[in-house]
């Protein structure tokens, strides 16, 4: 009689075993993929931020740079282009075409530079003459945030608000200057020597090709720091300037661009939910200094939310120390 063939049932489980370990390596080195790509960006990302500040160390002028988005989806960024101050826009002084009054508004106590609260109270500056603010503004040729300096070329630069047409050869904006600035202004005088400077817009640095994050890695910039939204510019000092310097650290939250497609949270720690790799880059405004830190998923209290994604980061600790 004769006898069938086939496999044993000791074959068919080394089989499977043997399946299963593949799958296993595969899906292991994929994964370790994904997480070698976010790891490049962010040494991209901490190239890119660095060398915007060493060009501002070493033209000794302010340079900078700004977040290359999505155009599908603004609050994707994909990599990073190098930005140059356009010349900066004076108005007043003696004889000028578009003379300023400078006003403090006593909005509180009525007296001083500084209200009970010890915070430094409104000024408001009215340009006379047809100097077309609401046409430069239109045209976004402001720089983000935007900013007046008073006098020009010595005072501080302060971030303005309020642009208003008072009449057809009158404007005014309102900006929160510091205590020392107000200091010796004089309430409803028009000063023929004053003067201001408004910063334009930063355009991009000329023959400067946009330095991309790899394929796949994108800075959420719904999870990084609001600052990291606009234009973050260095001072020939190498620190960060304007209101952004004021602000404290600014984040950079790198991610798998597959992570925020699915909408995963990654404050979610719920047992089960699996996440891509991520990266924070942070920058020091004082120094300019540009690091790497690893996302904090600890969850102390058990309620599946992550306590602080940002805590290595805060702490300058890869483990929280």
């Amino acid at each position: 009689m004769q006898r069938k063939s086939g496999f044993t049932l000791v074959e068919i489980l080394v089989v499977i075993t043997i399946l299963v370990i593949l799958t296993v390596l595969v899906f292991a080195a994929f994964r370790g993929n994904d997480a070698q790509k976010v790891r490049d960006g962010g040494r991209t990302a901490q190239s890119a931020i660095l060398g915007a500040r060493d060009r501002a160390l070493h033209a000794k002028e302010m340079r900078g740079f700004r977040v290359m988005r999505d155009p599908n989806d603004s609050n994707l960024g994909l990599g990073f282009v190098y930005l140059t101050p356009v010349e900066q826009l004076t108005f007043g002084g003696t004889g000028a075409q578009v003379p300023i009054m400078v006003e403090q508004l006593d909005l509180l106590d009525g007296v001083g530079a500084a209200g009970p609260d010890g915070k430094a109270e409104t000024v408001r500056v009215h340009f006379y003459g047809q100097p077309g603010l609401d046409y430069i503004e239109s045209q976004g040729y402001f720089s983000d945030p935007k900013m007046i300096r008073i006098p020009s070329k010595t005072g501080s630069w302060h971030n303005w608000k309020n642009l208003q047409q008072v009449s057809p050869t009158e404007w005014t904006i309102e900006y929160i200057p510091t205590v020392d600035d107000v200091v010796g202004i004089k309430k409803q005088t028009t000063d023929s020597d004053a003067t201001c400077d408004f910063r334009l817009y930063n355009e991009m640095t000329p023959r400067m090709a946009p330095i991309n994050l790899p394929s796949g890695v994108v800075i959420d910039l719904n999870r990084s720091s609001a600052t990291a939204k606009g234009d973050i510019m260095y001072s020939p000092r190498g620190m960060i300037a304007d209101v952004p310097g004021a602000l404290g650290p600014i984040y950079f939250f790198l991610r798998d661009v597959r992570d925020v497609l699915e909408g995963l949270d990654p404050a979610n720690v719920t047992n089960g939910v699996l996440h891509r790799d991520m990266l924070i880059i942070a920058i020091s405004p004082l120094t300019g200094a540009c690091q790497a830190f690893p996302v904090d998923q600890n969850d102390a209290n058990a309620d599946n939310i992550a306590d602080d994604l940002f805590h290595f980061a805060k702490q300058g600790s890869v483990s929280g120390g």
